[in-house]
């Protein structure tokens, strides 16, 4: 049997409360010490496996994306094809992401009840089974109720498929992780957008179109079924170890970290035991008081704020961003210059011809309403570089990042207003679509580690629902009011909406998760994002002084110079003290002290609460 060393070398220390002159000052962050888990992954670092979950559950979070594209080309033809009037097909959109918002927050709670790999999947298969049905709708009423159960189950993708990227990351990468799987939604969206302008050219009908857009879910349910794996986190939260440690020695195997042959002498599992028993604070199930702690009492006033930028981008991404280019480009046009002039083309089908030829706006969507939507939709893939360097800029300030991109996403929209030629606006949707998804991407990132993992894929359900909640409100403002009224107005809409978003991100707290894997001695260590040569960079050892025993502790395999040295190690003899088993230590001894006699009555220590308080145990 080998042996192991203490845990000291691998989870680091994380304060003490028996020096009173060692307490952190009142203006340092909260240290929090990382679990187990988590720092586990740490020193598996980014490899491979990672790369394949950010592939396959990027593909799965561009549903989103996939669907307001859809929603912009279906729009239109079913304009024609059922005559329906601009009120109706912002209803058909409003149904689709109320259904979203409705979805995002039962099965978030389910994806931390019974999982977040078998929820992402249960929905992608619904979702593109749906979809089909969607394809042969006979009626308006029939699609619209599709459409809205179709909602429900993005909720699900996303907030589902968002925590198990989180939870299988290393912390050092989580933010660019994220980054990159947003970048799929410009792939896919350009990628429907193409779909729809070949069924345009091939002479196929809208239901040809949605039939196609379901291969993107077909393939990505393969993918989860067959490539991915359970979150180590939420099955530590539910007390299942071996599970969990399975799962991080598939994880190591697939990163090259340890060979195939090693596993059955060597696993997490006996870090994992000892860490459970050492520090057994976690819960089976979430309640709702422990919901109410994590959720609100802490910050009562962040989460609405959250919901409140969630919603915004909702609003400009689907509505400035998709429908604005879809939308001017149907039809003729008011500009700044032309203040008194409203747009009187309300595009209804029932403007015909004296021969019964269809009105010119009611043809489904002409090729340059295509060119445009397939401009704005690339320029989501300028969000990656447009979040690093604003991320860079400010030092990973989000919320002064945060503040920016609302801002230059305001002046973009203004600048629409104007009278210009269609390439020009076409450059203009490029830009602001690049800088309305950093932002995005950046609040995502920041509501996905503000909160504690036992209620992560809770908060990001309600972000989605009120991001959804954006999306469902914009077609009346890039739709019904830009054709009914004028297009000045509803331009300004956007753009002082993004505005007065910059004024609130300021209210934001600044996001500190000052530890990492690899020390958590300063006060000053910080999740940052890191620079993209780095991804594949091996990490290196915790503790340069246990390299001789690490490397004692599995059969030699010096012919094959690809694995790393391995982190996982059997259950250690001699196990180090976490913070809970700490402070019971020291609560105990002072007990027994006080109750010796002539010690007095009992005494506890009455700056132990509020000094410990300082300290946040996250499971």
């Amino acid at each position: 049997m080998m042996t192991s060393v203490s845990m000291e070398n691998i989870v680091p220390e994380v304060g003490t409360i028996s020096v009173p002159n060692e307490e952190p000052p009142d203006d340092e962050p909260v240290r929090r010490k990382p679990p187990i888990i988590e720092a586990i992954l740490n020193e598996l670092g980014f490899s491979w496996f990672q790369v394949r979950m950010i592939v396959i559950l990027g593909v799965a979070h561009s549903t989103d994306t996939m669907e307001t594209i859809i929603q912009a080309i279906l729009g239109p033809s079913l304009r024609c094809d059922w005559r329906l009037s601009a009120d109706y097909i912002a209803l058909l959109t409003s149904l689709v992401f109320l259904g979203s918002c409705i979805g995002a927050i039962p099965l978030g709670y389910a994806a931390d009840v019974f999982g977040r790999r078998s929820i992402c999947l249960l929905s992608t298969l619904v979702l593109m089974y749906l979809s089909w049905l969607c394809a042969i709708s006979p009626t308006f009423a029939w699609i619209a109720s599709l459409r809205f159960l179709s909602g429900l189950f993005i909720g699900g993708v996303l907030t589902s498929g968002s925590s198990l990227l989180s939870e299988t990351m290393p912390s050092k990468f989580q933010a660019a992780g994220q980054l990159i799987t947003n970048n799929f939604e410009a792939l896919i969206g350009v990628l429907t957008a193409a779909i729809g302008l070949g069924c345009s050219e091939g002479g196929l009908n809208w239901r040809f179109f949605v039939f196609f857009t379901t291969a993107p879910l077909g393939l990505c349910a393969i993918f989860l079924v067959f490539f991915t794996l359970e979150s180590p986190v939420f099955l530590y939260c539910k007390k299942q170890n071996e599970e969990a440690a399975e799962v991080l020695d598939k994880v190591a195997i697939a990163n090259k970290k340890i060979p195939k042959t090693a596993v059955g002498d060597v696993s997490f599992l006996g870090r994992i035991r000892e860490a459970d028993e050492t520090e057994d604070f976690r819960i089976s199930k979430v309640g709702a008081k422990e919901v109410y702690f994590l959720l609100i009492r802490r910050r009562p006033w962040l989460l609405p704020l959250l919901l409140i930028l969630n919603f915004f981008w909702g609003f400009i991404l689907y509505g400035g961003t998709t429908i604005l280019p879809v939308e001017l480009a149907a039809g003729p046009r008011t500009c700044l210059q032309d203040l008194g002039k409203l747009n009187l083309t309300t595009l209804q089908p029932t403007e015909q011809t004296s021969g019964g030829a269809p009105f010119e706006c009611c043809k489904p969507l002409r090729q340059e309403g295509y060119k445009s939507l397939l401009i704005s939709a690339s320029g989501g893939l300028l969000s990656l570089p447009l979040a690093y360097s604003l991320v860079a800029l400010f030092k990973q300030k989000l919320p002064v990042a945060q503040m920016v991109a609302f801002f230059i996403t305001g002046v973009l929209l203004f600048i629409q207003t104007f009278c210009m030629p269609s390439s020009a606006s076409n450059i203009l949707f490029f830009v602001t679509r690049g800088v309305a998804a950093a932002g995005n991407g950046l609040i995502g990132i920041y509501s996905s580690n503000i909160y504690q993992a036992r209620v992560r894929s809770l908060a990001s359900g309600l972000c989605a629902a009120a991001f959804r909640l954006g999306i469902l409100t914009a077609p009346y403002v890039g739709q019904v009011l830009l054709q009914d009224r004028s297009t000045i107005i509803a331009i300004a809409t956007f753009a002082g909406v993004a505005i007065i978003g910059a004024i609130c991100s300021i209210l934001l707290p600044k996001l500190r998760a000052p530890y990492t894997a690899s020390s958590s001695s300063s006060y000053g260590s910080k999740r940052s994002l890191p620079s993209l040569r780095s991804l594949f960079h091996t990490p290196t050892a915790l503790d340069p002084s246990a390299n001789s025993s690490k490397t004692s502790r599995l059969p030699s395999n010096s012919s094959n110079p690809t694995f790393a040295t391995p982190i996982p190690v059997n259950r250690p003899v001699d196990p180090s003290i976490s913070l809970v088993e700490t402070t019971y230590q020291e609560l105990r001894k002072r007990e027994e002290d006080a109750r010796r006699p002539g010690n007095g009555e009992l005494v506890i220590h009455k700056d132990f609460v509020p000094r410990n308080a300082k300290y946040e145990v996250d499971a």
